[in-house]
């Protein structure tokens, strides 16, 4: 049966399914790829035709890399299964680097002012928070949430003093986690006033592929964002925007989605994203990345 989901996009005059355009007159040079719900289908597993086939596009010499709001260190499985080595955007716009060589082209933390006064609204608001470093994430004490998260990780964050955090070594990200109907109850309206009182520091929302009902919020500094990376990756690799192929589904993914030459959001992606991508393709859960490989480079 066709997944309807990836259907109705068809609403939108703009936005067209792969299957029904035109080879495209010059593939991209580069392809970039969200993690969660777009490679990662809901049970945590990347369909198996996908990775052989980025590494061919690598070898080709198109510049394949990851653009997530995942940590690097909580993308190690992903980076085993997919080892590809074009410059990629992690957290959520704080560091860019070619992630299997480990080499860094940009990286930038936030300020101490930034940290506190957002993890303290949130608190005051019941919202769960994590701090990332470069090196891992840390919470101030473990929780339900936290052992959810630990499932996306694939292990459960350091337990500290974010005081004591910060003044060792630079936070790259600040994020927070909204649940519906959790144990607490519902803190995903607190965690959307968190992100609206803040709204001049960047923040990249998305969801739970295996979670519906959580809403993540990843705050960076106000020196870094999703578009400045995408500038880092194309000077990287000698590229313009037009030259660019961003799959995503989430609302911090239009960020790329929108701002280069193919924009591709999958079939499961919110109705806004599908409705502002210039593509849509099938879901994750249906594969949706591989039809969308084969339009762009006529595999």
């Amino acid at each position: 049966m066709k997944d309807l989901t990836s259907t109705a996009v068809l609403s939108s005059e703009k936005t067209l399914p792969v299957s029904e355009q035109p080879p495209p007159s010059a593939p991209p040079k580069v392809a970039l790829f969200d993690i969660d719900g777009t490679l990662v289908r809901p049970d945590h597993s990347i369909d198996p035709r996908i990775p052989p086939l980025l590494l061919h596009l690598e070898r080709k010499g198109i510049s394949v890399g990851f653009a997530t709001g995942r940590a690097l260190f909580g993308a190690t499985s992903i980076l085993a299964q997919i080892p590809v080595n074009g410059p990629s955007m992690f957290f959520s716009g704080s560091l860019v680097c070619r992630p299997q060589s480990g080499e860094v082209l940009f990286e930038q933390g936030m300020e101490h002012e930034e940290i506190f006064a957002i993890v303290e609204e949130a608190k005051r608001r019941h919202v769960y928070v994590e701090l990332y470093t470069r090196a891992g994430y840390f919470v101030e004490e473990l929780s339900p949430l936290a052992h959810m998260h630990g499932e996306y990780m694939g292990y459960l964050p350091k337990v500290c003093s974010f005081t004591d955090l910060a003044a060792r070594q630079p936070v790259l990200k600040v994020v927070l986690i909204g649940e519906e109907g959790g144990s607490s109850g519902s803190t995903t309206h607190a965690c959307d006033e968190v992100v609206r009182k803040f709204s001049h520091i960047p923040c990249g929302v998305s969801f739970g592929a295996a979670h519906p009902g959580i809403v993540f919020a990843n705050f960076t500094s106000v020196r870094a964002s999703r578009e400045r990376a995408l500038d880092v990756i194309t000077e990287a690799v000698r590229a313009h925007r037009s030259e660019v192929a961003s799959f995503g589904d989430a609302a911090a993914d239009l960020e790329f989605i929108e701002r280069v030459g193919f924009g591709i959001a999958m079939g499961n992606a919110l109705q806004e994203v599908r409705g502002r991508a210039q593509y849509v393709t099938e879901s994750v859960e249906a594969h949706g990345v591989l039809p969308a490989l084969k339009w762009l480079f006529s595999l």
